[in-house]
């Protein structure tokens, strides 16, 4: 099966006022390996300063090219904000909802993506919220 991820980890944040984490480059560097050595394909690994709000929203429009087919990865390790936002690199403090990633926008970006396997690991405080923002599924009756 073909096969494309993004794997995005940030420790390190632009704003000084965005405590620094330990782990999750290197929890997203750890996922990036297995899928690739497992999978192969077309993956793409965003740590640090490459994560900003721009470059995830970009790759997120490559995935849009995968095909029916295909089996899609996204994972992201950081930080998650109490309005259920992901944090990019460049997140502003003082306008985070104009400079982070809402779970909202997120839904739509993965809506757009039209292979019909994909798994979203978001790893941040407050992914939870995503369920009801992401997972709209239109009830189908099966017949017998």
């Amino acid at each position: 099966m073909p096969f494309k991820g993004l794997f995005i980890g940030i420790d390190r944040y632009a704003s000084p006022g965005i405590d620094w984490l330990s782990c999750a480059r290197r929890d997203a560097a750890a996922l990036h390996g297995l899928f690739t050595d497992s999978m192969g394909g077309e993956t793409v690994l965003l740590t640090d300063e490459q994560a900003t709000r721009a470059a995830i929203q970009e790759e997120f429009r490559r995935l849009e090219t995968a095909a029916t087919h295909d089996v899609v990865v996204v994972a992201f390790s950081g930080h998650g904000s109490e309005t259920h936002e992901l944090v990019a690199y460049d997140t502003d403090l003082y306008d985070i909802a104009g400079t982070s990633i809402p779970l909202t926008i997120l839904g739509e970006w993965c809506a757009r993506i039209p292979c019909r396997r994909l798994l979203i690991v978001l790893d941040c405080c407050f992914s939870g919220g995503m369920g009801a923002k992401a997972l709209q599924v239109d009830a189908r009756p099966r017949s017998p």
